[in-house]
């Protein structure tokens, strides 16, 4: 063997080894990243539930098996409600169940978690999937025997960004109303959706993308009072329902049951996390969703075709600014609308008074979901908390007005060809100091507001929408020509101008306080 075979020969044993060197190091570091997730589960669910895992080590892969054990309270505590209202003359009875009740406890619920790991010399992939679940109602388990559980895939390289996926696959569930056994179940059933999730390596930005083919829903009614109670007559009978307050009859008199379908949907988004907020993080998204539709008894209630939407949100220094643009077309209670959209603007949003929100939340959440705390103990938590947050939602309103903040709303539908619109702004002006100062009174907030303030709105209808408007009222007794005779009413005393075809508006409240109407002094 020449000399110069023999030393590639060692560099590829020193390559091999240095290579599955680095595979065993990546996986101990995917097993130490196992272990931080599952205590943070473990502290966060803390005695009323139990943690294990099984973690098996390779060289270029790893097995764990999961199990999260959910304790059940005992059936005494479940009933309790329930035995709460009854007579004084079953009480002890009651006693005697609860006490047994007490002896046997529930079994818990366990959750079966199965995990592969495989790990390189350039980065670990983790696949997470729910494998069973024990200790489920019987009737729970029927609900879901016909769908399949999600598998969550986690990849983390040794450089780069991180990303994770979230699959569902297709699936159906059931569920029968109780005391219905022959009526039909509320059902859904779903096309496949994945959801991709990437985290930049400097952790500053977080971006994604949805791909969902559709679901279909179908929400049973409820049984008529005469087939879910008993046959014993009440000493008064109860009013009649208005006509207008009952559902649509369905087959054989029954109520009418409400479905509802969601075609196809994709989406992404990308956000600047860098900054701490989440409650108005910078970035964009956008999207479409195919249809969305809802009917009743064979009767549709709404229609949404194509729609669209895109939201931009920019900072610059402490001020966030916002924009969202829906769109689409469809139907709505028999009325076609060839476009509908919805347009909001935010300006000057205060990020200093959104991080100070996003703690009060934080606080809020860890009060509600700390399981140590129960009883009395637990009502004074809550109630110290709420005694603390009026003093701190003070200082929120006060650095967020300070800002000068500005909201910009638009509603506009275009039918039968004429298109209208509703739109109004609210904007707060920089305070004057030097009059607060000046001034010998202490104000009320809300007129040191109005002080600020400037508010604008317009309305612009056309007549042609008379006739639609008194179909959707679906009453015989308006029409078209009573709704523009009312319309013209208003046109003649200056509340409305009647022009080019069309009833418009515009109101304006300056700074002040001086109200304006179509231009004109609202009080004079």
């Amino acid at each position: 063997m020449s000399k110069l075979t023999k030393i590639a020969a060692a560099a590829a044993v020193i390559a091999a080894a240095g290579y599955a060197g680095a595979s065993w190091w990546m996986g101990q570091q995917a097993e130490h990243h196992t272990d931080q997730a599952l205590n943070w589960v473990k502290d966060k669910l803390g005695e009323h539930a139990v943690v294990q895992s099984n973690y098996q080590r390779g060289l270029f892969s790893d097995e764990n098996t999961i199990v999260v054990e959910l304790k059940r309270p005992p059936k005494a505590a479940q009933s309790a409600a329930a035995k709460a209202g009854e007579g004084h003359e079953s009480q002890a009875e009651s006693s005697r169940e609860s006490q047994a009740d007490s002896s046997a406890p529930l079994p818990p619920v366990r959750f079966h978690i199965s995990q592969h790991v495989s790990h390189g010399a350039l980065g670990v992939t983790t696949r997470l999937k729910l494998a069973k679940v024990e200790g489920l109602p019987d009737e729970v388990r029927q609900a879901f025997a016909q769908a399949e559980p999600p598998e969550v895939t986690l990849h983390r390289p040794l450089a780069g960004d991180m990303t994770a996926q979230l699959l569902l696959p297709a699936g159906r569930f059931a569920v029968q109303q109780p005391g219905q056994p022959g009526q039909p179940a509320s059902q859904a059933s779903w096309q496949p959706l994945t959801y991709d999730l990437r985290l930049s390596q400097d952790r500053q930005r977080l971006s994604g993308q949805v791909d969902f083919k559709g679901m279909e829903m179908t929400f049973a009614p409820a049984a008529k009072a005469s087939e879910a109670a008993p046959e014993t007559a009440p000493e008064t009978a109860p009013e009649p329902a208005p006509e207008a307050a009952k559902a649509a009859p369905g087959p054989g008199g029954q109520p009418a049951a409400l479905q509802m379908r969601v075609g196809g949907m994709q989406g992404q988004f990308s956000a600047d996390i860098g900054s701490g907020l989440w409650l108005l993080a910078p970035g964009q998204q956008e999207g479409r969703v195919a249809s969305m539709q809802a009917s009743m008894g064979g009767k549709d209630l709404f229609r949404f075709d194509q729609l669209t939407y895109k939201v931009d949100t920019t900072r610059q220094g402490d001020a966030i600014s916002s924009h969202g643009h829906y769109a689409t077309a469809g139907e709505i209670g028999g009325v076609a609308l060839q476009a509908l959209s919805y347009d909001v603007k935010l300006d000057k949003i205060s990020a200093a008074a959104l991080l100070q929100a996003q703690q009060m939340l934080a606080r809020a959440w860890g009060a509600l979901t700390d399981k140590s705390l129960q009883g009395e103990e637990r009502q004074a938590a809550l109630q110290a908390m709420q005694e603390q947050f009026k003093g701190e939602t003070e200082a929120l309103l006060q650095e967020l007005l300070a800002g000068e903040p500005a909201v910009q709303v638009r509603y506009g539908a275009t039918i039968d060809q004429q298109a209208g619109s509703l739109e109004y702004s609210v904007a707060l002006a920089a305070a004057d100091a030097q009059q607060a100062k000046q001034s010998p009174i202490q104000l009320p907030a809300m007129f040191k507001l109005m002080q600020r303030a400037s508010i604008k709105a317009s309305l612009h209808i056309p007549r042609a929408w008379s006739a639609v408007v008194a179909k959707m009222a679906g009453d015989p007794r308006v029409s078209a020509e009573s709704l523009e005779q009312m319309a013209d009413g208003f046109a003649a005393q200056g509340f409305v101008k009647n022009e080019n075809g069309a009833w418009s508006a515009n109101f304006e409240v300056e700074p002040g306080g001086k109200m304006l109407l179509n231009g004109q002094p609202l009080m004079r």
